[in-house]
């Protein structure tokens, strides 16, 4: 249903209804990862001072912390 500017509700027909959904659905949200590409969530205890200097260094860079020490991991790895 749609409100006109008399205040009375008109029928919208499905089939609008479902292009407007899809045009908007299309643009909200970030892309699909595929399982292989999902990260594993984990709980890790680290020292404050180290915590500190990569959320400092990914400031720097531009880049979120968990990123920074993901990459150093791969690297290490």
């Amino acid at each position: 249903m749609k409100k006109t500017k008399t205040s009375e509700w008109i029928k919208v027909p499905k089939k609008e209804v479902m292009l407007h959904r899809k045009s908007y659905k299309a643009k909200v949200g970030r892309p699909f990862k595929s399982v292989e590409d999902k990260g594993v969530r984990i709980s890790l205890i680290l020292d404050p001072k180290v915590l500190k200097k990569f959320k400092d260094k990914s400031k720097k860079n531009g880049i979120p912390y968990q990123t920074l020490i993901n990459s150093l991991l791969k690297d290490a790895a």
